[in-house]
C-alpha cells in the first residue's frame, strides 16, 4: 500500500481539496503507484470534497480516500505517508522536509501577498520538492523528479533559518 497525504493546514484552501480528487491527479497517481489518499481538508473542506466527488463517476475514484477537517498534529499522517502534497505554508514545508518526504507544494494563488510563490519557487528551484498550482497538481505529480533533493536537518542552513522563522519554531 502507498498512500498520499494532502493537507490544507490550518487555511482554507479549498482549489486544493478538489484538486486532489479530480480524475487526472488521481490517474497520475494510481500510474505512480498509489492506493490511498488521506486528505485533510480543513473548515468547510468536506464539502467541497464531496461536492466534487459528485461530479465524477464511480471509476474516477482511483485510491480509497478517507478524509478529516482537523487534527491537533498531522505529524503522524505526513509520517505514514509515502508522498505529501501540501500547501505551501512554511510549517507544514519544514515539517516535510524534515521528515525526508517527497513533496508536493501546492501554491494557493489567491492570496494577496503571495510570499508563498517565492517560497515554493525557491525551494524547486533547488530541487527540494516540486511545486504547482492547483490545475497542475496532475501535471507535477507525472514530472515529478525522483529523488528529490534530501533536506539537511543535521546541520543549520540560511534556507532552515529562514523556514524557521518564518514559521515561527
Amino acid at each position: 500500500m502507498r498512500s498520499v497525504f494532502v493537507t490544507v493546514g490550518s487555511t482554507v484552501f479549498h482549489k486544493l481539496v478538489a484538486a486532489a480528487v479530480k480524475p487526472e491527479v488521481q490517474e497520475a497517481l494510481q500510474r505512480a503507484g498509489f492506493t490511498h489518499m488521506v486528505i485533510q481538508h480543513g473548515m468547510d473542506g468536506d464539502r467541497v470534497l464531496r461536492g466534487q466527488l459528485q461530479q465524477q463517476s464511480a471509476e474516477d475514484y482511483r485510491l480509497r480516500i478517507r478524509s478529516f477537517d482537523y487534527s491537533a498534529s498531522i505529524r503522524e499522517e505526513m509520517a505514514a505517508a509515502d508522498l505529501i502534497i501540501s500547501h505551501a505554508g512554511s510549517g507544514t514545508i519544514l515539517e516535510a522536509l524534515n521528515l525526508r518526504k517527497p513533496l508536493v507544494v501546492v501554491v494557493n494563488d489567491m492570496l494577496m501577498d503571495n510570499h508563498q510563490q517565492e517560497l515554493a519557487d525557491e525551494l524547486q528551484k533547488s530541487g527540494y520538492v516540486a511545486s504547482c498550482l492547483p490545475s497542475d497538481l496532475a501535471d507535477a505529480i507525472q514530472n515529478m523528479k525522483q529523488p528529490l533533493k534530501a533536506f539537511a536537518t543535521e546541520r543549520t542552513t540560511a534556507l532552515n533559518d529562514v523556514l524557521r522563522e518564518e514559521a515561527g519554531l
